[in-house]
């Protein structure tokens, strides 16, 4: 049987722990980053070109956008963890049944997600208290933004595959190809052709087939990923571990995101200035947050190769040094951020309407400086969250996700009464902190049990 043999893909079953993870996630991080920055970037002229308001409708609809790539994730993650474990137990021909299982599943994953989305588009903005001045920019940039779900799905899919035997260049190339596009039909469409978020949604839709593409044509007729007849059926066995794994996971991501869209929901009804701002911070989180996921994806692989190759020993060493240099990077990050906090902050915002910028320029800097600090708390709490979804226990971020839906709730209904906006900024660092003990205790539990 055909071996996965390519100078691109990395073997985690041999070498330092910590420069395997890191090379493997540095395509990963760059990519990450780029697909941060065109969405910045679609902040940055939707705030300066369009206005304040229409940031504010782009962002108050971010719970949902995460909750769609949350979703997505999800799925390819499943398959990418059981993908990862026959790549390290040097089983090639189930990985190929994983492969196309996972394709077929997309599929049927891609029709049912959408047509749900497309049917509650109004629900969800009515449930969620838009404003009533940004509510056609909102519905307009979360309609797009749906059409752009299969290939959202092909995307983490085939990617998904391209990492579970150690390729992560290919996910590079598609997001160096689709920010360069991005970034153009953003300037073409808001700029040049005053579109409004009508054109950004639109930019980003564009790019998005542009990403699934390269990633498509990355896993086309090459091995170890052309699949045979054989391999083309739904295989029961595979699809029993990829949805223990994937369910869980769903369920964790339907739960942080309905604390999400809660406090989202109370964020919007603080106005147009206090939404804007918060958005503008979201933005420079995530992109710091898109570095962290990147490592999380490399430790998943680590793990996963590892675990499949039978070598307990390597992971709980290799998981402890990967954290430790992924929590001093994180501190790095967060300095960097609180120095250059308030022109990176105005960069997404138009002062065109000044009483609304100051709102949003003020909101924005606090909630930046909060989160970030909190991050420390989100860093190793990430890792370890992968970790032992690999291993097998994703029912324990299940019951994480309740915690951080109740965190999150507790947030805005007590300690917004004492605490004001700021317990606005909190919100998702209480959700970390409850989470962190819940994914580490059961870790130590089991990696000791491992033989």
């Amino acid at each position: 049987m055909a071996q996965v043999s390519s100078s691109k893909n990395i073997d985690m079953t041999k070498g330092e722990p910590v420069r395997l993870v890191l090379t493997f996630s540095a395509p990963l991080v760059v990519g990450n980053l780029l697909q941060q920055v065109y969405s910045m970037v679609d902040a940055a002229i939707v705030g300066n070109f369009v206005g304040v308001n229409a940031l504010a409708a782009v962002g108050c609809t971010s719970w949902v956008v995460w909750l769609l790539l949350a979703v997505c994730r999800d799925c390819a993650t499943a398959f990418c963890i059981v993908a990862s474990q026959r790549i390290g137990a040097k089983n090639y021909h189930v990985f190929k049944i994983v492969v196309a299982n996972a394709m077929m599943i997309s599929v049927i994953f891609t029709v049912l997600v959408t047509g749900i989305l497309v049917l509650s588009i109004d629900s969800i903005l009515l449930l969620m208290n838009v404003p009533e001045n940004i509510m056609v920019d909102a519905k307009t940039y979360l309609f797009i933004y749906i059409c752009a779900t299969p290939f959202i799905v092909l995307y983490n899919t085939a990617g998904a595959m391209l990492r579970a035997a150690g390729n992560s260049r290919v996910s590079l190339y598609a997001m160096v190809s689709s920010t360069v596009i991005n970034i153009g039909l953003d300037l073409l469409f808001v700029v040049v052709m005053n579109l409004g978020v009508w054109g950004a949604a639109t930019a980003t839709l564009i790019a998005q087939v542009i990403a699934a593409g390269i990633v498509l044509v990355g896993i086309w007729g090459h091995e170890p990923y052309h699949t045979l007849a054989e391999h083309r059926r739904f295989d029961s066995s595979t699809l029993r571990e990829v949805f223990a794994l994937c369910l869980p996971m769903f369920w964790s991501s339907m739960v942080i995101a309905a604390g999400g869209l809660y406090v989202q929901k109370s964020i919007n009804s603080l106005g147009s200035g206090f939404t804007a701002g918060v958005a503008a911070g979201n933005k420079l989180f995530s992109l710091l947050e898109a570095i962290i996921m990147a490592i999380q994806a490399g430790t998943c692989i680590f793990v996963g190769q590892n675990l499949g190759a039978g070598m307990i020993s390597r992971i709980r060493s290799g998981l402890r040094r990967v954290v430790l240099a992924t929590v001093i990077l994180t501190c790095f990050l967060t300095a960097a951020v609180w120095l250059f906090c308030n022109p990176l902050v105005a960069a997404f915002l138009s002062k065109g309407e000044q009483v609304i910028y100051e709102i949003a320029l003020i909101t924005g800097c606090r909630y930046t400086k909060i989160i970030t600090v909190g991050m420390l708390f989100m860093t190793p709490m990430y890792l370890y969250r992968a970790t032992i979804q690999t291993l097998g226990h994703a029912n324990y971020p299940m019951v994480a996700g309740v915690f951080q839906l109740i965190a999150r709730i507790f947030t805005v209904v007590v300690l917004a009464r004492y605490w004001g906006e700021y317990a606005y900024y909190v919100a998702d660092i209480l959700a970390w902190i409850v989470t962190l003990p819940i994914v580490v205790i059961p870790y130590v539990y089991y990696i000791k049990r491992l033989p």
